[in-house]
């Protein structure tokens, strides 16, 4: 019930794929303008050339702050996940904890994960390939064995219930 993997990592693979696609491109384009310098000389080249070089630099310099400050973000991002991994690990277990005291049957606990995370009862069915009947009658379900009578309810008692 709480071990799916959101469905952002996809989009998150694909974008450092498209940055190291991007970032090979660069370093090809840097190349191929480094070999055309070498057979034209300065001498033939001349101001262009010097020009292009400054270009060259510029970019160079730009795809090492790139680089770094992509770094940086993944640096960040890590922490970040680290941090939310130590939050939600008690929360999901006492979500869960919760659910089990509820004697909420499974399908019952992923309608009211759901819930807790804010998808629509429509979002819900979705996910769950169910119709919006079945998911409507599992969340009257979870309200009647948590003693609510809405969505508001349901989050206001899990939030007051683990907070000190």
């Amino acid at each position: 019930m709480f071990g799916r993997e959101p469905f952002v990592f996809a989009s998150r693979r694909t974008a450092w794929a498209l940055a190291l696609i991007l970032t090979a491109l660069s370093l090809v384009i840097i190349a191929e303008k480094v070999v055309a310098f070498g057979q034209e000389g300065f001498e033939t080249a001349g101001w262009a050339a010097v020009l292009e070089w400054w270009e060259l630099i510029l970019a160079a310099l730009g795809m090492l702050a790139t680089l770094r400050f992509t770094a940086h973000l993944r640096a960040q991002n890590q922490d970040l996940q680290a941090r939310l991994d130590r939050l939600a690990g008690p929360f999901s277990k006492a979500l869960e904890q919760q659910f089990q005291d509820w004697q909420l049957s499974e399908a019952e606990g992923d309608v009211a994960l759901f819930m807790v995370k804010g998808l629509s009862l429509k979002e819900i069915a979705e996910l769950r390939g169910t119709s919006d009947g079945t998911v409507k009658f599992q969340a009257n379900a979870v309200y009647k064995k948590a003693g609510v009578s809405g969505r508001g309810q349901l989050l206001s008692q899990l939030i007051e219930d683990h907070l000190p």
